[in-house]
């Protein structure tokens, strides 16, 4: 692991993060309770980071929120899910999304159209066939322009 004195920069900034989140929580009006539970997990969170090697572009993997629950014995890391959504829509972070190592992702960038389309019609086949029909669902499918997105998605 990295040695945090390589990367004093981490708690100061989280720490400005939190603050930065908690103001936005209030000024859309979360619910005081809701400030106060994300407050205080957000503490331990950042008491967590404290005590830990972690780069600022590791904080909010996977991998360290298992661990960050696992260490505190909490149910929900959901003050932490909520700040580093925050983090992202203010460009201050990547959104997390993807695979926990690269390489995986770099395996579907270097697949042939074919080998896509294999994969997109195995998860279609998939899906209808462990999903029931939801009506509801359907209505918020954009039908109308279906083929444009099977078409763009063929692309990828």
């Amino acid at each position: 692991m990295i040695d945090p004195q390589k990367d004093p920069s981490v708690v100061p900034r989280l720490s400005r993060a939190i603050a930065d989140y908690l103001k936005w929580m209030k000024s859309v009006r979360y619910s005081p309770a809701s400030c106060h539970q994300h407050r205080i997990q957000l503490e331990l969170f950042l008491s967590f980071v404290k005590n830990s090697d972690l780069l600022w572009q590791q904080l909010f993997a996977g991998v360290t929120r298992e661990r960050f629950k696992k260490l505190s014995q909490l149910t929900t890391t959901a003050a932490v899910n909520g700040l580093s959504r925050y983090l992202a829509q203010q460009g201050q972070i990547k959104n997390r999304l993807g695979h926990e190592n690269i390489q995986s992702t770099m395996v579907y960038l270097h697949m042939d159209l074919a080998s896509k389309q294999a994969v997109q019609k195995k998860f279609v086949q998939y899906a209808t066939s462990a999903l029931k029909l939801d009506p509801k669902l359907d209505a918020l499918i954009d039908w109308d322009h279906k083929q444009d997105i099977l078409s763009w998605l063929d692309s990828l």
